[in-house]
């Protein structure tokens, strides 16, 4: 397995979670595959956390906690810096395409009222 898969998110605001001292979350990466990728989308929305989405940090937020194998409502009691740290390794892991970086690299279209 490729070590850059498994990334340390130390958190700058331990928490205490169900009698243990959590300091750091372990992201393995390579647990989200595409059958893991699914479930983890079915359940978020069956739980009505609205649309499952890589550009939602919610739902990354989510995904991190499948990747770190930590139960969703940790991902909750962290503070908001930790919270988007962990989120936003898993959007940058799904959204680092070759698609994705032209789409986003792109010039956006210019209008011509813009005179």
């Amino acid at each position: 397995m490729n070590s850059n898969m498994i990334q340390t998110v130390t958190l700058r605001f331990p928490i205490q979670f169900e009698g243990r001292a959590i300091e750091s979350l372990e992201v393995d990466l390579s647990k989200l595959t595409g059958e893991a990728f699914g479930k983890t989308a079915t359940r978020y929305t069956s739980e009505g956390h609205g649309d499952a989405s890589p550009v939602s940090l919610d739902f990354c937020a989510y995904c991190a906690s499948v990747c770190a194998e930590v139960p969703t409502e940790l991902m909750g009691k962290l503070i908001g810096p930790d919270y988007c740290e962990a989120a936003l390794l898993v959007q940058n892991f799904l959204l680092d395409t070759p698609w994705i970086k032209e789409l986003l690299a792109a010039e956006p279209e210019k209008s011509d009222d813009a005179a």
